[in-house]
């Protein structure tokens, strides 16, 4: 009885001491959508069998594995578990410290407590086509860095999918609970030893990854018969964060089947020079 009593104490003091964290450290949740339609959410791993890997010789013996989340208008009647906004809290607390930033655990650990919106694996709303949207994270960022937006414009009729760019995300937690780790973000204070040719081969990785991504939209039957029949494959766009935004801007610009592109705090510097001068507006059309 004493020992029950003992850990039921422990029990009450560290919740007690969460509660008191978040609401100091003014942990919120993700915003409650305004549009009309229920979110709900999948991952996929998807394996490209034509690439390897990059940044370290060990990993050339692997195919190039990608994990995705991809969100839909749901049917309200199969909405059953809520979805994490992180996958991984103590790889993501492990990120946070191996990129310089000096944040204690207790604080860090707080991000497994922010709910969302979408709901995991959820049937979508049949006999509709919804445009698509993917997202690219910035360097060292996750999938789900963006869910504020992701699920907004969910709510209003988009499907949206991102993809974990591997050995470039922060973490990447895979199906069977192995993680990579970003192989390339650094303290602040420090700078990314890299030369250039490391450079746009990462770049170039990235930029694959998105080529990729659209041929398995197209594909997507491949993986879910029901989303795949919803998914409005003539009305595709794309955003991005930071060097997500170039990302995006290089992918719309070169894939036809993109039809408009979205960046937020891009990262332009390193654009080649031969599509910095060209008036991508005029490229690119807007969904509709």
């Amino acid at each position: 009885m004493k020992k029950t009593l003992i850990i039921s104490f422990c029990l009450l003091i560290c919740s007690s001491c969460s509660l008191f964290v978040s609401k100091v450290a003014n942990i919120q949740n993700i915003n409650s959508t305004t549009g009309k339609y229920d979110i709900g959410t999948k991952r996929f791993l998807l394996i490209d069998s034509k690439r390897t890997n990059w940044f370290l010789d060990d990993y050339n013996k692997d195919k190039r594995k990608l994990m995705t989340q991809i969100w839909y208008p749901a049917n309200s009647d199969s909405l059953i578990k809520k979805s994490k906004y992180i996958d991984n809290n103590k790889a993501l607390t492990y990120t946070i410290k191996s990129q310089g930033y000096d944040i204690p655990e207790i604080l860090s650990n707080q991000i497994s407590y922010v709910n969302c919106n979408s709901w995991e694996d959820a049937h979508p709303i049949q006999n509709k086509k919804f445009p698509i949207i993917i997202f690219s994270h910035g360097h060292g960022g996750l999938r789900t860095q963006n869910t504020n937006q992701v699920e907004e414009l969910v709510s209003h009729g988009y499907i949206v999918i991102a993809v974990d760019h591997t050995f470039d995300a922060g973490f990447i937690e895979f199906p069977d609970g192995s993680i990579s780790y970003s192989l390339t973000a650094k303290p602040n204070n420090q700078r990314i030893k890299e030369t250039p040719e490391q450079f746009y081969t990462r770049f170039g990785y990235r930029s694959d990854d998105i080529e990729y991504l659209v041929e398995q939209i197209n594909n997507f039957y491949n993986y879910d018969d029901e989303i795949f029949s919803i998914i409005d494959q003539d009305n595709i766009g794309i955003f991005g964060h930071s060097f997500g935004g170039m990302t995006s801007f290089y992918s719309a610009f070169h894939n036809s089947q993109i039809k408009s592109c979205f960046a937020l705090d891009g990262w332009f510097e390193p654009m080649p020079d031969t599509l910095v001068v060209k008036n991508i507006f005029l490229q690119i059309n807007l969904l509709m």
